[in-house]
């Protein structure tokens, strides 16, 4: 049933906010009541030196990579697990839900009326989160897409407790083409439940390439109705999407990532206040978060001066390249996080490019 919290088996829930300790939100108001559902991989060393923060993308949840109390294959499994670039042998993970969304997580359930929420607001959540969990200080916070926006927020917000960022496949900000296609997806939620479902099909055109469409499907078609591959594929994720996600949700979380702009429009200032190094990735051939925002982020964290390394990586994937089985990036992520390159092994599951995901 769309709207219906789905917490992933093996997430625990956390309050983070009370009566007493409510979460004051940056527009205006207050949560009195906050949990966040996070998962972990992994073991905290002794000095809890290890500690590694995953912020997951728009819709994702807390189940970033399989572990022993959910052994099914996460989102992240491509970067995430045992001899991987960010490796549950080496490093404890944290993966939290996002404040506002329904996986767990305290959210709107339904309500359209839910305070407003920044990424700022989320952020403080999650901080709230780590010092509940005790992780006063991380090795790395690194993210994808709108999660690599958190993870700017708080190595920004926060510089004493991050020592290693990593944004990949995301920017300082949405461009005006990103505002134009959330803007239509969220008039799309007028339509009710069906609405739900046109908003992520308008979403999967910002997530794929051109060439990905075309090599993927083409001009072909299912052999009984006639219709064009590509419109089974949008109507497949179409259907998906209005099983597992809340439509308030929706709304508030593209909301919040349209809003986001690092160091509020001055990319340069926010990079001096931060302390750590800085791992930049981006794909030639995404349209959401095009690769010229990486480069704007690379170069706003060498002005501030910032250790930073800007990556460019070829894929015809788009978007969603950053969540598939990409070498390259994994072998420089891993070398970002501990600087020694290793033989990384993928999840069986994920071997083919094609992957759905």
């Amino acid at each position: 049933m769309a709207g219906a919290p789905q917490v992933p088996p093996g997430a625990r829930l956390l309050a983070v906010a009370d009566a007493s300790t409510p979460l004051l939100l940056e527009g205006g108001g207050e949560l009195s009541h906050v949990e966040l559902a996070y998962e972990t991989c992994g073991a905290l060393n002794a000095d809890g030196s290890n500690a590694v923060l995953i912020c997951h993308a728009l819709t994702g949840d807390s189940h970033a990579a399989a572990h022993p109390d959910n052994p099914e294959p996460g989102w992240w499994e491509t970067l995430v697990g045992p001899g991987r670039a960010v490796d549950s042998g080496r490093w404890f993970v944290v993966t939290p839900n996002l404040l506002g969304s329904c996986y767990g997580s305290t959210g709107p359930a339904g309500d359209f009326e839910f305070p407003s929420l920044t990424v700022a607001d989320q952020t403080a959540a999650i901080l709230r989160l780590l010092d509940a969990l005790g992780l006063d200080r991380l090795h790395a916070v690194l993210g994808g897409s709108v999660g690599g926006m958190h993870a700017l927020e708080l190595a920004t917000s926060a510089p004493e407790r991050v020592a290693h960022l990593a944004a990949i496949g995301t920017g300082p900000h949405l461009d005006a083409w990103g505002l134009a296609h959330t803007a239509i997806q969220r008039a799309a939620l007028e339509l009710g439940e069906a609405g739900l479902g046109l908003a992520r099909q308008i979403a999967h055109l910002t997530y794929r390439s051109r060439e990905s469409f075309e090599r993927r499907f083409g001009r072909e078609r299912e052999p009984r109705s006639g219709s064009f591959q590509v419109e089974r594929y949008l109507a497949h994720k179409r259907d998906a999407f209005v099983r597992r996600f809340d439509p308030a949700s929706y709304a508030l979380l593209t909301r919040a990532m349209e809003r986001y702009d690092l160091g509020g429009g001055d990319a340069v200032a926010a990079f001096a206040r931060a302390r750590a190094r800085v791992f930049v990735a981006g794909f030639e051939s995404d349209l959401l978060y095009p690769v010229g925002q990486s480069v704007e982020l690379a170069a706003a964290a060498r002005t501030a001066g910032r250790d930073v390394q800007l990556h460019r990586f070829e894929s015809p994937e788009g978007h969603d390249a950053f969540l598939l089985p990409h070498p390259e990036l994994a072998a420089a992520l891993a070398e970002f996080l501990e600087g020694v390159p290793r033989e990384l092994r993928l999840h069986p599951a994920l071997q083919d490019p094609n992957r759905d995901v």
